[in-house]
């Protein structure tokens, strides 16, 4: 499966605003009102209906099992 992204413009680079904008969706109001993703090396990734799960999956951090046994489990009291 293909990902559009906005070539040559897609990446968002170092400044301050794209650093802050890393691992956020974006609203394009204008032109047809477009979302978008920038993913953590600052690149845009356009968010279809066709491409939302795949695209997610394929970006996506994951988590382990010795990761969630970090997590401490309690009880509502």
């Amino acid at each position: 499966m293909e990902y559009a992204t906005s070539g040559l413009r897609g990446k968002i680079g170092d400044a301050p605003i794209g650093n802050r904008l890393k691992g956020k969706l974006l609203l394009q109001v204008e032109d047809k009102g477009r979302i978008w993703y920038v993913d953590f090396n600052g690149k845009k990734w356009e968010v279809t209906w066709v491409n939302l799960m795949g695209l997610f999956q394929k970006l996506a951090l994951g988590i382990t099992n010795a990761d969630l046994e970090k997590i401490a489990s309690g009880g509502l009291e």
